[in-house]
């Protein structure tokens, strides 16, 4: 059980820290004018709450994990609505990454949903890894968009 909880911990942290790396680095590809959610710190912390408020649903039920996702929710929105005007991002990309970062790190934790640990932190880090493709192909994506005609 040890092994398990480290290892879904540590799922969970590693999850945070890629998709975090990949939020730092889309900043400093652009002018770093904006006022930005979070980076390589933020995201490790956002994926370990969602993995710590699984493991505490277990015993307090899962209210807590459910107040700990609108908590975050609430943070992003104080985030967004607190910047100045000229320095808030322009699109929701990192919000959403951000919840989804945490969704990432309760299912790292969620033996309810995939009971077997190798397949859930498998599946987890398999995810995290197709979230972070998505969120740095941005401009090739953008690329092809315009390539498409009506």
């Amino acid at each position: 059980m040890e092994r398990d909880l480290a290892a879904s911990l540590g799922t969970a942290l590693a999850i945070g820290l890629l998709v975090g790396l990949e939020r730092e680095m889309a900043i400093a590809r652009k002018d770093g004018h904006e006022t930005r959610l979070g980076g390589v710190r933020t995201f490790p912390l956002i994926a370990v709450a969602g993995a710590l408020s699984v493991l505490l649903a277990e015993t307090l039920g899962v209210w807590m994990a459910a107040s700990s996702l609108l908590g975050l929710v609430v943070l992003i929105a104080a985030h967004r609505i607190g910047a100045p005007a000229a320095e808030r991002e322009s699109g929701a990309t990192t919000d959403v990454a951000a919840v989804v970062t945490w969704l990432l790190g309760a299912l790292a934790m969620s033996d309810q949903i995939l009971p077997e640990l190798g397949a859930r932190l498998t599946t987890t880090a398999a995810l995290a890894v197709v979230v972070t493709l998505l969120l740095s192909i941005k401009p090739r994506l953008h690329a092809a968009v315009r390539r498409v005609s009506e």
